[in-house]
């Protein structure tokens, strides 16, 4: 259900991390993070990245966040992803293209 999804994007929980309000990733957004979740995240927090690829503003979530969303992205969608560390405790995920699979029937 996308509907499902996209509004699990639009509120989900916040924790109190290193003094201010972080977003939480569930452990299951492998289930989760369906294709049309997935086209509406890049539409919403992505932007391209001149030497090739595509960057996801993910600043508000911790490290551990990050990395179990790089998981789901190489592992469910195939794609080519590095982290990217743009401020102090702050990271953003690279997805580097060509990548594989770089556009899916949704």
């Amino acid at each position: 259900m996308p509907f499902k999804i996209t509004y699990f994007f639009q509120h989900y929980p916040f924790a109190k991390a290193k003094g201010w309000l972080v977003k939480i990733i569930p452990k299951d957004i492998f289930n989760l993070l369906e294709p049309v979740a997935l086209a509406h995240w890049i539409q919403g927090d992505g932007k391209y990245v001149a030497s090739g690829g595509l960057r996801l503003c993910t600043d508000s979530y911790t490290i551990q966040d990050v990395v179990r969303l790089i998981n789901v992205l190489m592992v469910r969608y195939e794609l080519i992803c590095t982290v990217h560390k743009s401020q102090t405790d702050q990271y953003q995920i690279l997805i580097w293209g060509p990548s594989p699979h770089p556009r899916r029937e949704v």
